[in-house]
């Protein structure tokens, strides 16, 4: 392939790459959302970590809506989803004598 129809494939391929981007934060933000209201729903884990579930999906949610798919904020959007998912492992891994 040569490099000017790399360059052509590269401008094609691009922005739809960017829109799934922005897709992919939106609907990681909603799963977390729904899976916080689970964890708040069933009282086995700590009431703060589902609240918190579902502020950190609220914000992806709104960092994929109201940011372009080229900023950095577009990108932040997964980052809290992710922590969230890290704490949850973290108290599910404790013994359950010591959970909230």
């Amino acid at each position: 392939m040569t490099a000017t129809r790399a360059v052509f494939l590269f401008d094609m391929i691009h922005p739809f790459a960017l829109t799934t981007q922005r897709v992919a934060g939106f609907a990681l933000g909603l799963s977390t959302c729904l899976f916080a209201w689970g964890v708040s729903d069933g009282k086995v884990l700590p009431r703060w970590l589902g609240t918190s579930g579902l502020a950190a999906g609220a914000v992806a949610m709104a960092l994929a809506l109201a940011f372009r798919e080229d900023t950095k904020a577009d990108q932040a959007a997964f980052v809290l989803p992710v922590l969230w998912q890290v704490v949850t492992a973290s108290v599910m891994f404790r013994p359950l004598g010591t959970r909230g």
